[in-house]
């Protein structure tokens, strides 16, 4: 704006020299003169629709910020929640780890005390085969 200013200044100045010399009539000089006028209304209005732009730009610049901002939080949010289910799962995995240990340990046992009882009853069953297969014992008159 003020180089337009400055422009027009210097346009006036050089219409006011030119016609104290007489080398353009007065038609020419208010032509000359509403044609400057008018691309300074354009320049304006060309300023205006600019800064409108501008205004629109910052005002959609903000809001990707914004959106940017929020999509970093989500992505945080996100990150713990699969920390979060990571660990859920490798607790879950131990569990169940821990689960089929004690399971097979229960079984283990159960096995070897029926090992331990069928033993037992064998040993005993081979006591009381061996006892009856004795001769009697005679006692002394």
């Amino acid at each position: 704006m003020k180089k337009l200013k400055k422009k027009l200044k210097e346009a006036n100045k050089i219409l006011e020299k030119l016609s104290k010399e007489n080398h353009f009539d007065n038609e020419v000089l208010k032509t000359v003169a509403n044609t400057l006028d008018t691309k300074i209304n354009e320049s304006k209005s060309d300023l205006k629709a600019y800064d409108e732009l501008k205004s629109s730009l910052d005002v959609k610049k903000e809001k990707l910020a914004n959106q940017k901002t929020e999509i970093k939080g989500l992505i945080k949010e996100l990150n713990k929640l699969s920390g979060a289910a990571s660990k859920e799962h490798s607790k879950k995995k131990e569990t169940e780890q821990s689960d089929l240990k004690a399971k097979k340990d229960l079984e283990a046992k159960k096995r070897n005390d029926i090992e331990t009882k069928v033993k037992k009853d064998l040993e005993v069953k081979a006591k009381k085969d061996s006892n009856s297969k004795k001769a009697p014992v005679r006692k002394k008159k």
